[in-house]
């Protein structure tokens, strides 16, 4: 309020002011965040006008690029696993850096604490990112799923020699939709590469020991074979092992002791030897492949 002979006031704002100004700071979060799960999950329908009017270039339908347009930060925006991997990505910036810095703002500019909005918003955020994070590995992981026990239950998993020299089939299959995955995630949000193999490691560490428990026997060929399945699959994945991984690992040796005889328990103490030779061949001969 101004006043004859004195000096300008900035008066506070009032409490019904400031409990709206609070109310839109938080809808209009929630609002930019609807729109980036929907835009994440649903599938945008392309056409010649929305091509006209993009022109930064950034999300031009990879199958309409020529190969002027395409450069280091052209976004195949109909690809479904693309924009899950970009908004994933977003979240997490979000959540560490950019929504924190606002609420700091918000919180300076009003002197206000937003106690209560804060937690609201991190959970809120949270759940968003666990949402899109199951949308993503889900059908990834019932694939494995499939591969794995499929092959396990397999009646041609058990070996015919008394020694076997390779891991299986569906190992090989497992590692080969790993790599895919690899290069999915970290040519298009390298941050999440770690967080998504070691969570594929990890469910398939607990397929593994469901699929092994269908069998009720194992004879000493059989042991050595899920060995090396089970040895051959950690150690090329080693690098995404986390402490989850490898208690579920030393489980299915567990399951996989009740399922035998105490003579085949000692023969495999003497193969150890051999199948360490054999899967150090195997991992030097696929590391380039792989």
């Amino acid at each position: 309020m101004n006043r004859s002979g004195s000096a300008e006031v900035v008066v506070s704002p009032s409490t019904k002011l400031l409990k709206m100004l609070r109310s839109q700071f938080v809808t209009s979060l929630y609002k930019a965040l609807s729109g980036m799960v929907e835009n994440a999950e649903k599938r945008q329908k392309w056409d010649e006008e929305f091509e006209k009017d993009d022109a930064d270039g950034l999300t031009i339908p990879a199958r309409s690029a020529t190969t002027t347009d395409l450069n280091v930060a052209t976004i195949e925006a109909t690809n479904r696993n693309v924009r899950i991997l970009l908004t994933l990505s977003n979240l997490q910036a979000l959540r560490s850096e950019i929504v924190p810095h606002l609420i700091t703002q918000f919180e300076s500019a009003f002197s206000i604490k937003l106690t209560e909005e804060s937690k609201t918003i991190r959970d809120v955020l949270s759940q968003i990112d666990a949402k899109l994070f199951q949308t993503y590995t889900s059908p990834t992981i019932n694939h494995l799923a499939s591969l794995v026990t499929n092959g396990i239950t397999d009646p041609t998993w058990v070996p015919q020699t008394a020694r076997p020299s390779d891991a299986k089939p569906y190992v090989y299959d497992v590692l080969l939709s790993l790599v895919l995955v690899h290069t999915e995630v970290s040519t298009t949000a390298s941050s999440l590469t770690g967080q998504v193999l070691s969570y594929f490691l990890e469910q398939l560490s607990l397929t593994l020991i469901s699929a092994f428990k269908e069998r009720d026997r194992y004879t000493l060929a059989g042991l050595m074979q899920a060995t090396l399945d089970v040895e051959f699959l950690a150690q090329t994945l080693n690098l995404y092992t986390t402490e989850k991984a490898a208690e579920t690992q030393s489980q299915i040796y567990l399951a996989l002791d009740e399922r035998t005889d105490n003579e085949a328990r000692m023969k495999l103490q003497g193969e150890l030897p051999e199948m360490r030779r054999i899967l150090k061949g195997l991992r030097e001969g696929t590391k380039g492949e792989l």
